[in-house]
Order: C-alpha cells, then sequence, then structure tokens
C-alpha cells in the first residue's frame, strides 16, 4: 500500500472528530504498537520507557473499565456456560484489577472502583413500581445490577432475533463506497447485538444515577449501523444501568441515514489524507473540536498540552 494513508489502515466508527482520530491513529497508535514489541522483545529498546510511553497514551478510565467487566462477565455466563455467581465473582475480581495511569488521580479512581463494590442497593416499591434504590439495607452492588441487567437484556435481544444462542464479539472488515480503505466493526454479539453500560457518576459528592436513554445515541447509532453494512443483519443494542435495561432496534430507514454519515466521513478522510505529504499538515487541515462529545478529556495533560502546539494552540 502507497503512504497516502500515514499508517491509516481502515475506518471505523466516526464519532470522534477528524483530527483526534488521526492523531490516535497515525501516531499515537504506532508509538505504542512500538513499546508493546519492546515489551514482548521483538523490538530491541529500553523496557522502562516502553512502560513510560504506554502509561502516556493509555486512554482508559473506571466506566470503560467496568462496562469491560460486565461484557467479559456476560461472555462466561452466556457464552461459556460459567454459572451467574461464578460470573460475578468473575465480574467482582476484574474490576478491581483496574489500575490507574500515572497521571490520573487514583484516590478518586479508588473511590469509583469501589463504589460499584459496595452492597448498598435494596428493591422498594415507588408508585407501584419496584426500583433499585439506595438504601441503608443494602442488598446489591451496582456492579452486580449492572451485570444482571445486562443479561436481561442480552438474553432480549437474543429471543428478539431469534437465535438459539448468542455468539461472542468479531473483527469484520467490509468496502465502503468511493473509499479506499476498508471498514472496520466490533460488534459485541452475533455480529449485530451492541451492549452500553452506564454508571453513577460524581460519586465522590453527590451521585447522580443514569436513566436509561428515549432513543439510540447518535455515536451508537453509527456504530452499529456500521454493522448494519458490513452484515446486513439488522442490528440492535442494549443499554443497562443498575435501575434496568433498554433495548432498540432501528429501523432501515434510520440505519440508511446514519450509513450516510458514515460514508461522508470515511470519504472526507481519505481527502484529507491524501492533501498533504505528512500528517502533521494533515491534521493542520482538520478541526479539532476541542469541545467535543468524544474528545480529549480522557487524554493525558500533557498529550493534550503536545496535541495543541500542532495547531499552535497554547
Amino acid at each position: 500500500m502507497s503512504q497516502w494513508n500515514k499508517n491509516y489502515n481502515h475506518h471505523s466508527n466516526p464519532a470522534v472528530s477528524d483530527a483526534k482520530t488521526f492523531l490516535e491513529k497515525c501516531i499515537y497508535r504506532k508509538r505504542v504498537e512500538k513499546a508493546y514489541s519492546i515489551l514482548k522483545g521483538e523490538t530491541d529498546g529500553d523496557k522502562e520507557l516502553a512502560l513510560a510511553t504506554i502509561d502516556k497514551y493509555k486512554i482508559v478510565n473506571t466506566k470503560m473499565h467496568a462496562g469491560t467487566t460486565v461484557q467479559e462477565a456476560c461472555d462466561k455466563h452466556l457464552l461459556e456456560d460459567v454459572s451467574l455467581a461464578d460470573a460475578l465473582k468473575y465480574a467482582k475480581d476484574r474490576l478491581q484489577e483496574y489500575e490507574s495511569p500515572s497521571w490520573r488521580d487514583k484516590e478518586k479512581e479508588k473511590i469509583e472502583i469501589q463504589y460499584k463494590l459496595e452492597s448498598q442497593f435494596a428493591e422498594k416499591e415507588i408508585k407501584g413500581e419496584m426500583q433499585w434504590r439506595k438504601s441503608d439495607k443494602g442488598t446489591h452492588t451496582e456492579l452486580e445490577l449492572v451485570l444482571n441487567h445486562a443479561i436481561e437484556g442480552l438474553l432480549d435481544a437474543q429471543r428478539q432475533h431469534g437465535l438459539n444462542r448468542l455468539e461472542g464479539e468479531v473483527d469484520l472488515f467490509g468496502d465502503l463506497p468511493k473509499c479506499e480503505l476498508p471498514y472496520n466493526g466490533k460488534p459485541d454479539y452475533s455480529q449485530c447485538i451492541e451492549l452500553k453500560t452506564q454508571w453513577t457518576s460524581n460519586v465522590h459528592e453527590t451521585p447522580r444515577s443514569n436513566s436509561l436513554p428515549s432513543s439510540i445515541r447518535v455515536a451508537h447509532m453509527t456504530q452499529i449501523a456500521g454493522y448494519y453494512h458490513l452484515t446486513n443483519k439488522m442490528p440492535t443494542i442494549v443499554y443497562a444501568i443498575r435501575g434496568g435495561y433498554k433495548t432498540f432496534s432501528p429501523s432501515e430507514d434510520e440505519l440508511r441515514e446514519s450509513l450516510q454519515l458514515i460514508f461522508e466521513s470515511c470519504q472526507r478522510r481519505e481527502r484529507l489524507l491524501k492533501a498533504a505529504d505528512n500528517i502533521e499538515d494533515v491534521l493542520r487541515l482538520c478541526d479539532p473540536q476541542w469541545n467535543g462529545l468524544f474528545g480529549w478529556n480522557d487524554m493525558n495533560p500533557e498529550v493534550l498540552l503536545n496535541a495543541k502546539k500542532i495547531w499552535r494552540v497554547e
């Protein structure tokens, strides 16, 4: 492949700005991959410096880790036939494996992890409905409730699709109209079901519980529309919180509308990559969208400062 792509080898859900996507795929990922290669002994280099590089560019937080943990526990129960009790035990152990990057507030993130592990919720009848609320006589943790509702939601989605059994996550690649690079999607289950978890926020001060969405979020719609393009299977998304779950299955019209956004975004990205000789000049052609929804907030402040220097924003 010619070098016009500048280490940008495939497209994916265009929920993040062009600028941040190019930074991560064309610059940061290459550095991190080299660091892992050094640690594995495949490439010569300083292993301490490699570890520092991985830590520097690590984009993870407690909610992301909790979401991954719940999906892994769902896999244990639904794909490997592990009992629900053992799946929950796995989830508790896995959640506590979280390691904060050196540049994050470790004490703050420790509180966030612990909050998800405390038995502080009990079922109460409110206006004729049973709801999970915080209680001095709590019987369940937030982790347990989100896991239970994720499993219930996935089984509901399985029934909706008429599947005898769920299959696990797979990497899918396919072509896009008027694009040279392939498109990559990674559906969580059976190539058509996506799981999203939401967690209590602001746990250090006044905890705020999340409510289930009334519709599919835009970034999630483009994500599952991409799956639809790659598989021709109608997708379903499952949202799980401590209070319950909800499933959504978009119409073909909604999927086609989101696919148009994907096509336009990926075609634009290829034009940008071809418009300049080096990735720094490509980046300067992009609007960084510093306040974008999926943007820069979870980035290492040092890395963010250096990123702003590319656009000469200091």
